[in-house]
């Protein structure tokens, strides 16, 4: 990632106050720098990791449209492993019941499909 953005590793120590050997380590993953860490990096290098619903639901939003002018289409999506769909686990059973009609209404009515597709030209490799 370094790389793509023309810093070293030399750089990153200077700005993380760390060692060069430990970031050298990092970049060759003989050692995992802790999560504290992995976020200040992505800080720093603009870097968002994060679940892909969100990132293309939040992007939508007006302020990035109307103040800042980007949408989807300005981001590069990396594919870091395949698509998990998410789970959902109630302990309660009346609210468990409505979110099982919730979701077999959208199932059947097609809104599902639909979100789906809206998406699917985001989520293919670039």
């Amino acid at each position: 990632m370094l790389d793509t953005q023309d810093k070293t590793e030399k750089w990153l120590a200077d700005v993380l106050l760390h060692d060069i050997k430990v970031i050298h380590d990092w970049c060759d993953n003989k050692v995992d720098p802790s999560i504290k860490t992995l976020f200040a990096i992505s800080m720093i290098l603009e870097v968002d990791v994060g679940d892909i619903y969100i990132f293309l639901h939040d992007i939508k939003a007006p302020v990035y449209k109307e103040r800042i002018n980007i949408d989807a289409s300005d981001f590069v999506i990396h594919r870091l492993w395949p698509d998990v769909y998410s789970h959902i686990a109630f302990k309660d059973k009346e609210i468990r019941d409505k979110a099982n009609m919730a979701i077999q209404e959208i199932r059947t009515n097609g809104t599902l499909d639909k979100i789906y597709k809206e998406y699917e030209t985001y989520l293919k490799l670039q």
